[in-house]
């Protein structure tokens, strides 16, 4: 596995998403301005987040599928929060509009995804129901 492997993978994905002839692309150097890169050391992935010379969080992936899964579920929930913030509905908890536009994008990505956090939003609203 390489970075270029894991870069086309990721465009791949989110080309299914919303295609554009801009190639979809992760940081793999240190900014060091709290914005995550990518590092591959041996078979682990990992996406660390340094911030003026301190490591602010390193995780890390042994499996390709878990880290795209992980910043693919991230890109559609900013995009639910957008489209959120654009068909809100007073009095209605937003969590409501996020998470059903952010399943609706990773079903047209990969249906295992949209599973996948379905299972996750359950779990979240099992301990923080909806409050409206």
């Amino acid at each position: 596995m390489t970075i270029e492997e894991l870069q086309a993978d990721y465009d791949r994905l989110n080309q299914r998403l919303k295609p554009t002839p801009n190639l979809y692309r992760f940081a793999t150097e240190r900014s060091d301005c709290g914005a995550p890169h990518v590092e591959l050391i041996g078979d682990e992935i990992h996406v660390v987040t340094t911030e003026r010379g301190l490591e602010l969080s390193r995780e890390v992936y042994t499996k390709k599928d878990d880290f795209l899964y992980s910043l693919i579920s991230l890109n559609t929930f900013w995009m639910g929060v957008d489209h959120e913030f654009r068909n809100r509905i007073e009095d209605q908890d937003c969590r409501r509009i996020i998470f059903a536009n952010q399943l609706e994008l990773l079903e047209r990505i990969d249906p295992r995804y949209a599973d996948r956090r379905a299972r996750e939003i359950e779990e979240t609203l099992r301990e923080n129901p909806y409050n409206d």
